[in-house]
């Protein structure tokens, strides 16, 4: 999708109250919420308060280290599925950290915090909103910021209210499950995805929220927020049936014709001229349509393309790319091999990086 056809539309007020949710989270939970229960539990643990404080800080440096590797999966996966899963791992860590058993089990749990609510909040929803509001995006993420405010002022005298009546276990509980429906709400976004794993990973992430649900002595009930309840994705996922979801999805992709019934090869096009790098990517077709009607006529493949990419701007890089259905043999490797090199030696290729690759995680 194009940057400027995005704007406050229906999508961008949920991408709005998301990551003002998010922010909320971090602000409420992390930045400010572990004042709180560092007294609670020095006390469960039997040691002194200045032990958890010293361990909180090392997991706010630990959260800008994985932060950091979330800004990497961001251009692999998307930054809606990075910012959903973070905020998952913040749910579960918090959780932990109320039932903690000792300090490095408390530290491990508070990493997971750190790390989630930070990479979550600043990686994953700061470009999600940079590329649904190019024009707008000062506006947009002071709107999205403010929920870390309103989580100082809101949230932590709850939170303060909720440990001295409820106890550190309980506390930790209901901030991790707030947590992690947050993330599930956002991760409702993956069902629109540009990849043919949408599905896939869309019903992977809720059978494991709604899996985890019950597994106490009680029986538990696991609520799905969703704008697609119709979707049989969610459907499916919310009833746990795996058999029926895999024998939909197996079939689809027979007849579209993606894995496991084929190989997905993704020509990758970067340049900081947006119309250099569409001709580029324009003119390897070229090369690749002339190739598969005269020497490599005995390869046969799907070309989709080109396009930009789903996420069109890294970076201040623009991206483009050409989507192959292939059989992954040595004459396909041939074949763009050949493809490479002669774009290579093409003028076209002065300003533009083209590269190859082969069955790879994700195609955004």
């Amino acid at each position: 999708m194009e940057q400027t056809k995005r704007g406050f539309g229906a999508w961008g007020w949920f991408l709005l109250i998301f990551g003002f949710l998010i922010f909320f989270s971090n602000g409420g939970f992390f930045a400010d919420g572990t004042n709180v229960i560092a007294p609670a539990v020095a006390e469960r643990l039997g040691v002194d308060r200045t032990i958890i404080l010293n361990m909180n800080t090392v997991a706010g440096i630990v959260g800008v280290i994985i932060a950091i590797i979330a800004g990497q999966l961001n251009q692999r996966i998307g930054p809606a599925k990075v910012a959903a899963g973070c905020l998952i791992l913040a749910g579960l860590g918090h959780i932990a950290t109320g039932n903690a058993v000792s300090v490095p089990m408390y530290l491990i749990a508070m990493c997971c915090v750190g790390g989630g609510l930070s990479a979550g909040s600043f990686v994953g929803i700061g470009t999600l909103v940079a590329m649904w509001f190019p024009r707008k995006q000062g506006q947009a993420m002071s709107v999205v910021a403010m929920g870390s405010n309103f989580g100082t002022m809101v949230f932590v005298p709850l939170l303060t209210v909720l440990v001295g009546s409820l106890g550190i276990a309980v506390s930790s509980m209901i901030c991790g499950v707030v947590a992690a429906v947050v993330g599930v709400i956002g991760a409702d976004n993956t069902l629109f995805g540009d990849d043919f794993r949408a599905s896939e990973r869309t019903f992977s992430l809720l059978t494991q929220v709604v899996g985890r649900s019950g597994r106490g002595e009680q029986a538990g009930i696991a609520v799905v927020q969703t704008i697609a309840p119709q979707n049989a994705v969610i459907r499916l996922a919310a009833a746990q049936d795996y058999k029926a979801f895999y024998s939909a999805e197996i079939q689809a992709r027979r007849l579209l014709v993606y894995p496991p019934y084929c190989d997905i090869c993704v020509i990758g096009f970067v340049g900081e001229d947006k119309d250099e790098v569409k001709a580029g990517a324009q003119a390897f077709f070229g090369m690749l349509k002339r190739k598969i009607t005269g020497e490599y006529g005995d390869v046969k493949l799907i070309a989709l393309g080109p396009g930009p990419a789903a996420v069109s701007k890294i970076a201040g890089k623009f991206r483009y790319r050409i989507i192959l259905k292939c059989k992954n043999n040595r004459r396909l490797r041939e074949l763009i091999s050949v493809c490479l090199s002669d774009f290579g030696r093409s003028g076209v290729s002065k300003t533009i990086t083209a590269f190859a690759d082969m069955n790879p995680d994700s195609i955004l």
